[in-house]
């Protein structure tokens, strides 16, 4: 519920940018090849990283029947919102000068200027960090829990503000953006690894069944 907030913000945002916007900039997109299009799956891969939480957060859903639907649709709307972000992103800038943009949404925080309310970046920024925090707690959230299955872990106070600690300090250690967009690399290439590990796994499932317990 909190995410929706900062999601409407961002859609009310780009409808006050329309008039802006210049559609002419979207018709060479299809242009440049479906090979280069292809291609762009590794950068884009990163928006979808967290459909493989459902794995690890599956057994502890109560309403299981209805997870599918749930995880579907939350895809869809990520989908969708990451085209419109995209559309218009280009619509404003155009893709000469996107090529040279490094964070875009940024970038379109400011195109906005209101008469009281002035710096409309800020609460925009503001707004989408919240989104952002959500989604950093989810896998800290599988993180703690995958250790304490794996390693067998009772849960402890100690245990989670040491576990907390770390990963705020490895969080300080990129102070610069160039070896953050190369950690966002490596997170990508994992992120891909891990769902097609995932994808493997559910393959191998529909042939083997043993020692998996039937709980339906």
């Amino acid at each position: 519920m909190v995410t929706i907030f900062a999601y409407v913000i961002v859609i009310i945002y780009i409808i006050l940018l329309v008039k802006k916007m210049r559609f002419s900039f979207l018709l060479p997109i299809g242009e440049t090849g479906f090979a280069t299009l292809l291609s762009s799956i590794r950068t884009s891969f990163f928006a979808f990283i967290g459909l493989e939480l459902i794995a690890i957060f599956y057994p502890e859903i109560s309403d299981k029947e209805n997870a599918l639907k749930s995880h579907v649709c939350a895809n869809l709307f990520t989908m969708l919102f990451i085209i419109v972000v995209v559309l218009a992103c280009t619509a404003l800038f155009g893709e000469n000068l996107l090529a040279v943009i490094n964070i875009p949404l940024f970038n379109l925080s400011r195109v906005y200027h209101a008469p009281i309310i002035e710096r409309v970046d800020l609460y925009l920024i503001s707004a989408w960090f919240i989104a952002m925090g959500c989604s950093i707690r989810a896998y800290m959230m599988a993180a703690y829990y995958s250790m304490g299955k794996i390693f067998r872990m009772k849960k402890s106070f100690l245990i989670y503000v040491l576990f907390i600690s770390v990963i705020i300090g490895l969080s300080l250690l990129i102070i610069d953006i160039n070896k953050a967009f190369m950690f966002l690399d490596a997170i990508n290439y994992g992120g891909i690894g891990a769902v097609i590990l995932l994808m493997l796994c559910l393959i191998l499932s529909m042939f083997r069944n043993n020692g998996v317990s039937d709980n339906g």
